[in-house]
């Protein structure tokens, strides 16, 4: 009787053993699947948003207006840019019979009434050359 009372215990003991055990690999295998699910939508539901906020804030650069602005800045030796229409015709003059090949590119004016004159020449090259009102030439 003794080994019928122990073969129940140990037979009852591995059933109720294996039903836990298959039990809590049910669970494990659900909770790992809700796992999967749950973080399956979160990377969905963040991948939607990121293209859903790039989709609604377009950037566009090219569309952009463009401004330039024109800045004239004195420049270090004290003259200041002037348009070539504002060159004295005593200086065109002087300009034009002492050096004929030369057209003026820039003039810069200074406060006291002295010209700067940036000339090109046939081959390209640019030179500066100084004068006052009357076209006298100042070595600077």
């Amino acid at each position: 009787m003794n080994n019928n009372i122990n073969n129940l215990l140990i037979n009852n003991i591995d059933y109720i053993d294996v039903q836990f055990w298959v039990w809590h690999l049910i669970f494990i295998r659900v909770t790992r699947l809700t796992i999967k699910i749950q973080t399956m939508k979160n990377l969905i539901l963040a991948v939607s948003l990121a293209m859903g906020t790039f989709a609604l804030f377009p950037q566009n650069l090219d569309k952009q207006p463009k401004t330039a602005t024109k800045v004239t800045a004195p420049i270090q030796d004290g003259f200041i840019q002037i348009a070539t229409n504002k060159v004295p015709t005593t200086i065109c003059r002087t300009l034009a019979m002492e050096m004929p090949n030369v057209t003026i590119s820039k003039v810069y004016l200074n406060d006291k009434n002295q010209y700067k004159l940036e000339v090109a020449q046939e081959d390209g090259t640019i030179s500066a050359l100084y004068t006052d009102a009357q076209g006298h030439w100042i070595d600077m």
